[in-house]
C-alpha cells in the first residue's frame, strides 16, 4: 500500500500544478488551493518500506510565497515542478528545518529526534490533510471527516489511502486535546484509543494533568498519540525521555545508546585527523536464520522473499548473504558473513530472531499475506545489520 499512497500524492502533485485539485476548494472555509499540497515530508533518510518511524500531523498550515503555483511553475521556488513530490519533500524538508522558527521547527526536529533514537533510518510526517489552510478551525475538521467517509470524494481515497498505509507500521499522531479530531487521527494510523494504555507526560499543577501519551503494541510495531494541553508538539525534556523509554523495547532498540548527548559540544574531527585507536571494533557478523512455516508452496513465497531481501543487501552494501534450505519441517533462509564457509544447517540450529514471528503464510499455501510476511522480514534483516554494527 505504500506504492499506492505515494502514486496518489505524485498525482495529486501533478494535478495541482495542471490547476486540478479535485474538489470545489470553497467546502473549506479556510482551504488555500494556490499552494502546492504537501501531503507527506521525508525529515530524515527515505520513504521506504523498511525500518521507517511515521508521525502523523494536521495539514501543512498557512502557505508560503514560495509555495505558490505560479512562482513555482515560473521557477521562482525551492519546489521543482520537474521533479517528482517524492524528491521535493526532501528539499522542503531541509528548507523548513533552516528556516522555520519556534513550535514548527521544535516540532521537527523532535520528531527526527524520536525516530532517531527508536533505531529508525528514515523519518517520514504525514499530513491527515495534505493542503495549506490559513487556519484549521474545528468546522474544518469536522468537514474532513465528513468527506472520508463518503465515496468517491477524494478526501476519502487519500484518507483510505493512508489508512492502509498504516496497516504494520509504527506511528504517533500528534494532537492537542481530546475530541473527535483526534479519535479520526488515531483511526487514521489504525489506533484504537478504546483499549491502550496512557502515561502522563505533563501537569499544570500537582494532580492536575495536561499531557498524556496513549499507545499500543505488539511484537511488530507501536501506535502511540500524544496530546499536550496548548502545545501541538511532542513533549520536551524529561517528558519526552519518558516517551522513548516507554516506546524503546518495542521499536527492538536500546534508546540510551542511540541519543545523542547534547551536554557536550559537537566536536568535528579534521579530515587529516586518523580516528582514535581506542574505538570499539564493530562486533562479528553472526550467523543465523530466519524461520518459514512449511507448506506445499513454500518455496515460491522463499524465492520471493529472498529476492526483495537480497535488494536490500545489495542496496545497503551489507557484508553477509542469504542461503535458502529446507529442512523439511522448515524453511529457512540462512544469513551469513559472506566470506564464511557454507556449513550444514540443522533444526537445532541457532535461529537469527529467537522467537521470532514465522514468515510464511498460512498452512493452505495461498500468498495472500506474503507481503506483509515480507516487511517483517525486511525489518528483521535491518534490526540484525544494526545489531551488527553494519
Amino acid at each position: 500500500m505504500m506504492n499506492e499512497f505515494k502514486k496518489y500524492c505524485q498525482q495529486l502533485f501533478e494535478n495541482w500544478l495542471s490547476g486540478n485539485i479535485g474538489f470545489n476548494a470553497n467546502q473549506v472555509a479556510n482551504f488555500q488551493d494556490e499552494y502546492c499540497p504537501e501531503p507527506y515530508l521525508i525529515l530524515s533518510g527515505d520513504f521506504e518500506e523498511g525500518n521507517t518511524m511515521f508521525f502523523l500531523t494536521n495539514n501543512p498550515g498557512g502557505g508560503m510565497e514560495f509555495q505558490r503555483r505560479h512562482n513555482i511553475l515560473d521557477n521562482k521556488s525551492i519546489i521543482n515542478p520537474g521533479l517528482s513530490y517524492e524528491e521535493n519533500a526532501k528539499v522542503l524538508s531541509s528548507h523548513y528545518l533552516k528556516t522555520l522558527k519556534g513550535t514548527p521547527k521544535t516540532r521537527i526536529e523532535k520528531m527526527i529526534e524520536m525516530g532517531r533514537a527508536l533505531g529508525y533510518n528514515n523519518v517520514v510526517q504525514l499530513e491527515s490533510f495534505p493542503f495549506h489552510s490559513n487556519s484549521f478551525n474545528p468546522a474544518d475538521k469536522a468537514f474532513v471527516i465528513q468527506q472520508s467517509q463518503v465515496l468517491g470524494n477524494p478526501i476519502h481515497e487519500y484518507t483510505s489511502l493512508l489508512r492502509n498505509l498504516m496497516v504494520g507500521r509504527s506511528a504517533v499522531t500528534l494532537s492537542v486535546t481530546s475530541n473527535d479530531w483526534m479519535n479520526f487521527q488515531a483511526d487514521l494510523i489504525g489506533f484504537g484509543l478504546q483499549n491502550c494504555t496512557t502515561v502522563i507526560t505533563n501537569t499544570s499543577g500537582p494532580g492536575n494533568a495536561s499531557g498524556w501519551f496513549y499507545y499500543t503494541s505488539d511484537e511488530q510495531v507501536f501506535k502511540g498519540l500524544t496530546a499536550v494541553a496548548g502545545s501541538y508538539t511532542l513533549p520536551g525534556g524529561a517528558n519526552f525521555q519518558k516517551i522513548l523509554d516507554v516506546l524503546h523495547k518495542h521499536a527492538g532498540h536500546n534508546v540510551s545508546q542511540n541519543i545523542v548527548s547534547t551536554d557536550k559540544p559537537d566536536v568535528k574531527q579534521s579530515p587529516t585527523e586518523k580516528p582514535q585507536a581506542q574505538q570499539a571494533p564493530k562486533p562479528a557478523i553472526p550467523e543465523g536464520r530466519l524461520t518459514y512455516k512449511s507448506n506445499r508452496r513454500n518455496g515460491e513465497a522463499i524465492d520471493l522473499i529472498k529476492g526483495e531481501l537480497q535488494k536490500l543487501i545489495d542496496k545497503n552494501s551489507w557484508r553477509f548473504v542469504l542461503r535458502p534450505i529446507n529442512l523439511g519441517i522448515e524453511s529457512v533462509l540462512w544469513v551469513q558473513a559472506q566470506d564464511a564457509t557454507a556449513r550444514k544447517i540443522t533444526p537445532r540450529s541457532r535461529q537469527l530472531i529467537e522467537g521470532g514471528r514465522k514468515l510464511h503464510p498460512d498452512a493452505t499455501g495461498g500468498l495472500d499475506d506474503v507481503q506483509e510476511r515480507l516487511e517483517e522480514a525486511k525489518r528483521r534483516l535491518i534490526d540484525y545489520a544494526n545489531t551488527c554494527g553494519l
